[in-house]
């Protein structure tokens, strides 16, 4: 997708134009991601899917980009960055970082939400970093997004996830440090014997992603590292302006 439209000035007088919080085509954005909750999601686990979320990512993008004419705003931003993981998988979450890190460096002074007057950096940009966190909401975020985005498709093992991927990087002893306290030894035995299985399911499935399709496995672990940077890239801006 073209990103800068979103990069350019708003309005003559300021540079981000005026804050969208309240605009209605603000919140008709918001309604569309609705479906993509977890609670949806689960749904459609229970169902014998993936988790996957009947959401018009495209449209969203289409929608955004519109309403960034009238001004330049954080939390619509954060949105688009989401809605790039959405329709064009981890190529599209480098982009939208990489939107969030330009945003941050060239117009930092005038985006809304507008910073507050505070002897401290970081409250003073309060508003603008509480919307970029949105981003790790697990319930109905970009996170929760990714946690059941599929990555991979081998034969005869299933659709792999990315919350796949993620619980298979942890070890035995990872995983039972990560389970709730107060459980009786056979419901963590259960739960550790549930995780194992999907290790191994997992271990299986990106082996057989490497011999089937190599070139599409080299793909992914590139377009996996080009995201990460971008995230490294964006903290730093970050961290630059709020410590």
């Amino acid at each position: 997708m073209e990103l800068e439209p979103f990069l350019v000035p708003v309005g003559s007088d300021n540079a981000s134009g005026s804050e969208l919080r309240n605009d209605p085509r603000f919140h008709a954005i918001e309604r569309l991601m609705e479906p993509a909750a977890r609670t949806f999601r689960m749904e459609n686990v229970k169902s014998g899917g993936t988790g996957s979320a009947v959401v018009d990512w495209a449209g969203i993008l289409d929608q955004s980009a519109e309403l960034a004419t009238t001004g330049r705003d954080i939390r619509l931003l954060a949105i688009v960055a989401r809605a790039l993981a959405n329709a064009e998988g981890f190529t599209g979450l480098e982009q939208g970082l990489g939107l969030l890190t330009q945003t941050v460096e060239r117009y930092w002074d005038t985006v809304h939400p507008v910073l507050r007057e505070s002897p401290s950096v970081s409250e003073a940009a309060r508003r603008r970093t509480n919307a970029i966190l949105d981003l790790q909401n697990r319930d109905n975020g970009l996170l929760c997004d990714l946690e059941f985005t599929v990555v991979l498709t081998p034969r005869g093992l299933g659709a792999i996830t990315f919350g796949d991927l993620c619980a298979g990087a942890l070890a035995r002893n990872q995983a039972q440090t990560e389970l709730p306290q107060g459980l009786g030894d056979k419901e963590m035995a259960e739960l550790l014997s549930r995780h194992e299985a999907r290790l191994n399911r997992v271990t299986a499935a990106c082996r057989a992603q490497a011999i089937e399709r190599p070139d599409d496995m080299a793909t992914l672990v590139q377009s996996v590292e080009a995201a990460r940077a971008a995230l490294a890239a964006f903290e730093a801006a970050l961290t630059a302006r709020v410590g």
